[in-house]
């Protein structure tokens, strides 16, 4: 995997894109779909955008944060141990990216 990008030559996030993972109905569905996909459609330890995605948005919205947490903890806790590599990664990128 390439190195993570320096925080400060990443572009913002758009109004728009804060404001929808910001919002306490979307942001727990749009992450609860992610985690999914991630978990069920990517060859397990594959590189994967939507790692990189949800850990680009995380750097910039501590709500989003703490809902993606809390999701990857939900998704330890009921799938089986086939399932879990991918879920490692994105928590492995996440705690050394913030």
């Amino acid at each position: 995997m390439p190195p993570p990008a320096e925080p400060s030559s990443l572009l913002p996030l758009p109004t728009s894109v804060r404001c929808t993972l910001s919002d306490s109905v979307l942001a727990p569905l749009f992450v609860r779909e992610m985690t999914v996909a991630l978990r069920e459609a990517v060859p397990a330890g594959r590189e994967t955008p939507i790692v990189d995605m949800l850990v680009y948005a995380a750097r910039d919205c501590s709500g989003f944060t703490s809902v993606l947490l809390e999701e990857i903890v939900k998704q330890y806790n009921s799938v089986n141990s086939g399932e879990l590599r991918n879920l490692s990664i994105l928590l492995m990128e996440l705690l050394v990216s913030l």
